[in-house]
């Protein structure tokens, strides 16, 4: 390489037929050094290339010698790294990182310190290029810059999940005192980070001051117990406003039992609390109304049963006067469902063991012979509709009020039971006697009393079947289609 003459830099020396070749000395620097070094020509053909060039592209200096050295760079790279090379001829250039393509076909980054070989004339001979492989250290920063970006990214995400939740969190450290809020909080306790100085004494100020006392003691209790603590409380923002919170917290120990750190979250639920307390007032506003319903509806069924009680006194007919006081007898078991709502604590059913003890001891004050027949009433703890609770009453009445007129027609003492069980599927009602039975032209199926009309009629109503078994008195069974509802 007469005409370069690199010789006179001090690195190379000619041979005999004229071609650059390193000094012994810089001979063997270039062949220990991890560095990748290459030597390009005016034109950009590679001249020469060190052994770490070699066993990094894993092409010979054989191979690559008069080569074009863009033809190792990646086809997305062809443009600008030519225009970086022909605009080197000002002087060094140092940290530019590009790509090059290696014999496999791989991807290598390498950061290039380039310097211009000129000769004594000052003509630019050639450029000497050294590069550094920052592949791994590129990806390395790759992959923290992305995971960086994740973090970001993740942070954004949970800042907007905790402003639609309206929740945010919090971390206190127990042996430097610092408390350290996410924005949200400072969203929902309506304070300015910047003036605010986050301490457990401050947050403690920004609490409603009915509360304060509640909140520090669940907190204190919970050191002591080392128990998560779940409360809520109330806010008193600067402008006034009354605001509802719900305040979780956990804390973490050393072995020794030392507090170390309390995390927790603080989730704005006013609007939740106005909606629950306007729901509550509503409730309270239909449950009076249908208080004031069934004490109507019982009302107005003593009223038909009195003007049934003056009705009968023109009666002459022995059997038209029972008539009058077997419907009297129905209203008025009627009016007992609708007085126990009237009374009780929940409207949403009737207490079926009160309703129906109630039911028998009416029936018997209604009916002779009251001294002489026991009844016994045993009920599951059942609250029934009214649309159950009212048929089944009736269908007691009527059965209980047949044992009692017919069932112990000699006067001798006896005992009747009724009883009220609930099945996975089904209710089961029974009323049974030890009186004298009933016989076969008053079974159900065959009789033509108004009664067993009524009977037959409501069991239909319900979609229920009735049985009746004969064995040293009567057994009425009716079952009920029914599904427990929590």
């Amino acid at each position: 390489m007469d005409p370069i003459r690199l010789e006179t830099h001090g690195l190379f020396e000619s041979d005999q037929a004229g071609a650059a070749r390193p000094d012994t000395l810089a001979q063997q620097l270039l062949d220990v050094t991890p560095t990748v070094i290459l030597l390009l020509s005016p034109d950009g053909r590679i001249e020469h290339v060190n052994p770490a060039f070699e066993r990094l592209t894993g092409w010979s200096l054989a191979e690559l010698r008069g080569r074009e050295w863009f033809s190792l760079l990646p086809a997305r790279v062809h443009d600008r790294i030519p225009r970086l090379f022909h605009t080197a001829g000002s002087g060094a250039t140092r940290g530019n990182v590009n790509p090059i393509l290696t014999r496999s076909g791989e991807e290598r980054d390498i950061e290039w310190h380039d310097q211009v070989l000129r000769n004594e004339k000052g003509v630019q001979t050639g450029l000497v290029a050294i590069g550094i492989d920052v592949t791994e250290r590129k990806r390395a920063e790759d992959t923290a810059r992305r995971a960086e970006q994740a973090l970001r990214d993740s942070e954004m995400r949970l800042r907007q999940a905790q402003t639609i939740a309206m929740i945010g969190n919090w971390e206190l450290d127990l042996r430097s005192g610092h408390l350290w809020w996410s924005n949200e909080i400072y969203r929902i306790f309506e304070l300015d980070p910047a003036s605010f100085a986050a301490s457990y004494e401050a947050f403690l100020a920004a609490i409603h001051p009915g509360d304060r006392e509640m909140v520090n003691a669940a907190y204190t209790s919970s050191l002591t117990t080392r128990e998560p603590y779940h409360i809520t409380h109330r806010l008193l923002t600067p402008d006034g406003r009354l605001k509802y919170v719900e305040e979780r917290c956990e804390t973490d120990f050393a072995d020794d039992g030392t507090a170390l750190r309390s995390r927790g979250t603080v989730q704005d639920i006013t609007v939740r609390v106005q909606a629950e307390e306007a729901l509550r007032a509503s409730l309270r506003e239909k449950e009076i109304l249908l208080r004031e319903v069934h004490h109507r509806v019982k009302n107005n069924l003593q009223i038909i049963s009195s003007l049934l009680h003056f009705q009968a006194k023109k009666v002459k007919h022995h059997d038209d006067l029972a008539a009058f006081e077997d419907a009297r007898q129905r209203l008025r078991s009627m009016s007992l469902v609708h007085e126990r709502l009237y009374r009780a604590s929940d409207l949403s059913g009737v207490d079926m063991p009160d309703y129906l003890t109630g039911l028998a001891v009416a029936v018997q004050q209604w009916q002779a012979g009251r001294g002489r027949v026991a009844v016994t009433v045993v009920c599951d703890p059942l609250r029934l509709p009214v649309d159950i609770a009212m048929p089944l009453g009736l269908l007691a009445n009527e059965l209980l009020t047949n044992v009692l007129k017919h069932a112990f027609a000699d006067e001798r003492p006896g005992h009747a039971e009724v009883r009220l069980a609930a099945g996975t599927a089904r209710l089961t009602m029974t009323v049974s006697d030890n009186g004298c039975g009933l016989p076969s032209s008053q079974m159900p199926d065959g009789a033509a009393s108004f009664g067993w009309q009524l009977v037959r009629g409501l069991t239909d109503q319900l979609g229920g079947t009735l049985s009746v078994a004969v064995d040293q008195g009567t057994q009425v069974t009716i079952q009920v289609p029914w599904k427990d509802t929590p």
